[in-house]
């Protein structure tokens, strides 16, 4: 089998794009933001070696990541760009001792004998700082130390002083559920960001919009304003349709817009659906959200349209700060999950997207809740959402192993390896395991998914399944 051929290098310009000028429809102000990011990922894989299979190689983990932006120069260490950071915090003057973690890429500073620490994670400036040329890397640095120390103000204690300033923030849902994962980390399970589902994959959380930063919103604050979330996500909507977009599309007759306004809310214009069905587009509205910076609009029917928007996505997620790889589809008042037929040219790249997706969401979950498992001492294994590609037909497969004897968090795979003492692994459809013995397997309240196995099927059960690799 051939390595797994890295997809993401597209270096297109939107001038480039089929039908669509140099230029705009239209041209909005400066509105420029930052939120630090609540999460790192890792990305750890299953322990041992299981993904070896007869007829099946898996893709490794570093090889299904994404490459990031080529970097102008060489980097600095992560070490290095955490002194930097620090020494920007100590001119803050700051009043608590600051300190740095190596093994979580974090920094904490003390503000109070009786306050918890505050932290602040690393990884999203890190890999920012890195992405731009050695000239815009001081503004970059001291755009994400701002808007961490603006992110610690106070949010004003009364609704009417602050809804003018809220925004809606179209995120990944797995977003979501890892700053939950990361606050139950630092000992507090009462906090959380919340969120409206959309399509399944992405959440729309609210933001309190900030000179040089954005500030998450969380359930406290909306409790202390007596609102509820739905309440405040239609005053935020109201505040976005006033922000003017940046809009590069045809001046006339059907083809592909990509919002460019770079303020930090593009992806949240997916809900302005007024806008969006100002758009002629081929077939139905098909939109992709890869990064907070841009959304991309085509027609259902429009292939060069969906050709030119995978290219533009697949350029963006390799930047900083990526929200989805999934493409949604408007269904009356509703965004929901899209995929092209099964026969269309352009499919295969669209599941990879989507793929790519799952096992980034699914990994980063993985690595925090390893993560709080080993503080509370609980013996649970997270198993890991594994690629793997079929050596004679080059298709991209997913699975995730159980293991006989192991309490296991199980993601939900297209197959799953069953692993049992004293036996070869056999290869199972997801389907046909819930067919004979989906009584062991029990959901979970989390996202990405995942199921609970505390018993492993009988011989019976196992014989019952059949092995997809006696077919191989």
């Amino acid at each position: 089998m051939t390595p797994f051929a890295p997809w993401f290098c597209c270096s297109l310009t939107l001038g480039q794009l089929p039908g669509v000028p140099q230029g705009g429809l239209q041209v909005g102000g400066e509105h420029c933001g930052e939120e630090p990011r609540q999460v790192q990922h890792t990305g750890r894989g299953d322990p041992g070696g299981e993904a070896a299979l007869c007829g099946v190689q898996a893709v490794a983990q570093s090889e299904f990541t994404m490459k990031g932006p080529e970097k102008r120069k060489t980097p600095p260490s992560q070490e290095q760009f955490a002194n930097l950071v620090m020494d920007r915090l100590r001119e803050a003057r700051l009043p608590g001792e600051i300190s740095y973690d190596p093994d979580e890429f974090q920094i904490s500073v003390a503000l109070g004998e009786n306050e918890p620490r505050a932290v602040l994670f690393l990884s999203n400036g890190y890999r920012e700082y890195c992405s731009v040329s050695e000239g815009d890397r001081p503004q970059v640095l001291r755009r994400f130390v701002r808007g961490w120390l603006d992110a610690r103000k106070e949010t004003p204690e009364e609704f009417a002083d602050v809804q003018h300033d809220l925004l809606p923030a179209l995120r990944s849902r797995g977003l979501f559920e890892s700053s939950r994962l990361q606050a139950r980390i630092g000992g507090d399970d009462t906090i959380s960001w919340p969120h409206h589902v959309v399509a399944d994959d992405l959440g729309l959380g609210l933001v309190y919009d900030l000179p040089d930063a954005m500030r998450s919103i969380s359930n406290r604050e909306l409790e202390a304003w007596s609102t509820t979330l739905y309440e405040a996500l239609e005053v935020a909507r109201e505040n976005l349709r006033r922000l003017r977009p940046r809009i590069i599309g045809p001046q006339e007759g059907e083809g592909i817009y990509v919002f460019t306004t770079n303020d930090g809310y593009d992806s949240s214009r997916l809900i302005l659906l007024d806008l969006i069905r100002q758009f002629q587009v081929k077939g139905d509205y098909i939109a992709m959200a890869p990064g907070r910076e841009t959304l991309i609009v085509a027609g259902s029917d429009d292939e060069p349209g969906l050709r030119a928007m995978l290219a533009v996505a697949k350029d963006v997620l390799q930047k900083p700060r990526p929200v989805s790889g999934v493409a949604l589809r408007l269904d009356g008042e509703e965004w929901v999950s899209w995929l092209p037929k099964p026969d269309h040219p352009l499919y295969d790249e669209f599941w990879l997207l989507r793929l790519h997706t799952s096992h980034n969401d699914y990994a980063e979950q993985k690595d925090l809740l390893d993560r709080l498992y080993e503080k509370t001492g609980e013996d649970t294994f997270v198993a890991s959402f594994t690629i793997l590609r079929d050596k004679e037909t080059g298709q991209y497969l997913n699975f995730c192993t159980w293991k006989q004897g192991a309490r296991s968090l199980l993601p939900r795979t297209e197959r799953i390896v069953l692993g049992a003492d004293g036996r070869e692994p056999i290869l199972v459809a997801w389907q046909k395991v819930m067919e004979v013995a989906g009584h062991l397997l029990k959901p979970m309240e989390m996202y990405p998914e995942r199921y609970l196995v505390e018993e492993f099927p009988t011989a019976e059960q196992l014989a019952a399944m059949g092995n997809e690799l006696e077919d191989r």
